[in-house]
């Protein structure tokens, strides 16, 4: 059991973490409303993988 404060997770990382949680929980793809995200527009490479599809490139929407 935790105890404390609450955990929060800084802004800078939930796309991030967003895409994480869908790539980890397939079921979950297309759960979130995501956009292309400029900072790996400029690092293609970044995170990206086979299995990350075009969760990185397109707009979705639920």
């Amino acid at each position: 059991m935790t105890k404390g404060d609450d955990y929060k997770i800084s802004n800078d990382f939930i796309a991030l973490f967003t895409r994480l949680f869908m790539i980890n929980n397939p079921q979950y793809i297309g759960f979130f409303e995501t956009k292309q995200m400029k900072r790996l527009a400029h690092e293609p490479a970044l995170f990206r993988t086979a299995a990350l599809g075009d969760l990185f490139d397109e707009e979705k929407s639920t």
